[in-house]
């Protein structure tokens, strides 16, 4: 089985279908929210995903802070920062933070992110040509 994943996702657009993709790609999806504050009531102390999968954007604080606090209570997740927002900022951020697992521009393709996901339960597949599992 693959890789259990919570997603922090403030636009309610792309949840649902960001959702779906990784059901299809076999990740098991636990949750997704909108906001911090109902990431963190829907996490299972006993049981927490495998990977966190984080805009830097949300409404209600940023992703790496997000990162921070789910570094600070739960160690063995992973968190992903999956953004669009590509300015040099927020990259060196990510690098000089030591916050985030990884860092995934949402332009690069599903398949960044899926290779970001294996890295980060350490299941290491080649990235593909295409989604329907041709290499």
């Amino acid at each position: 089985m693959k890789a259990t994943i919570a997603i922090l996702e403030p636009h309610p657009q792309i949840r649902p279908l960001l959702s779906e993709l990784l059901v299809n790609l076999e990740y098991r999806v636990l949750f997704h929210a909108d906001r911090f504050e109902q990431f963190i009531l829907m996490i299972d102390p006993e049981n927490p995903p495998q990977v966190c999968i984080l805009d830097t954007n949300p409404k209600d604080m940023n992703g790496f802070d997000y990162s921070r606090w789910i570094k600070a209570n739960f160690p063995r997740s992973s968190t992903v920062i999956y953004s669009n927002d590509l300015c040099e900022t927020v990259f060196h951020k990510f690098k000089s933070s030591n916050v985030a697992d990884f860092y995934v521009d949402k332009s690069r393709g599903l398949d960044y992110l899926r290779r970001a996901i294996e890295l980060a339960t350490r299941v290491v597949l080649p990235i593909s040509r295409n989604f329907d599992g041709d290499t």
